[in-house]
């Protein structure tokens, strides 16, 4: 096992000269970025692809929802072609009142929220998600899906792919 002290191990740091940030986790090892550092300074409210009625994001009949961007570049990732938090097209009122009007039939079970990093993309996500509680209450569930997280509390956690 490589301590977290091993000098050999470097820090990943995605806003390295950004001043002013929360606690970080202090170890070598992490590469997640520090408090703060991701409501605005990555994400651009960019949304990848919007998906209607699926199976395969959750439980039951859902909708999906893919946000663009991610820094981690997990080896192995399936959504690779998403990291540039640029990609896609712009949030919008459109997309917003189609998305409500889908989670408004009966037969649909809730939201998944994917990516590129979901938690990354907070600025249209957590207004997204409170009009959707406040709208349907909790007759709707929502599920994240981030790569870092899959399999569980980081039992699986993949090695980030070099730049």
């Amino acid at each position: 096992m490589v301590s977290s002290a091993d000098p050999a191990v470097s820090r990943r740091d995605f806003a390295a000269g950004e001043t002013g940030r929360g606690p970080f986790i202090p170890t070598n090892r992490a590469s997640n970025p520090r408090a703060g550092q991701w409501t605005n300074a990555m994400s651009h409210n960019m949304i990848a692809d919007y998906k209607r009625f699926l199976m395969t994001d959750g439980e039951g009949i859902r909708c999906s929802l893919y946000v663009s961007g991610c820094p981690f570049h997990c080896e192995g990732c399936y959504n690779s072609s998403i990291w540039d938090f640029r990609a896609g097209h712009e949030y919008n009122d459109r997309l917003e009142a189609q998305i409500m009007a889908d989670l408004s039939l009966p037969y649909v079970q809730g939201i998944t929220f994917l990516g590129g990093e979901p938690l990354l993309n907070t600025g249209v996500l957590l207004p997204l998600s409170r009009k959707i509680r406040e709208r349907f209450g909790r007759t709707k569930r929502h599920l994240v899906l981030d790569g870092l997280h899959v399999g569980g509390a980081h039992a699986r956690r993949r090695k980030p792919r070099q730049a």
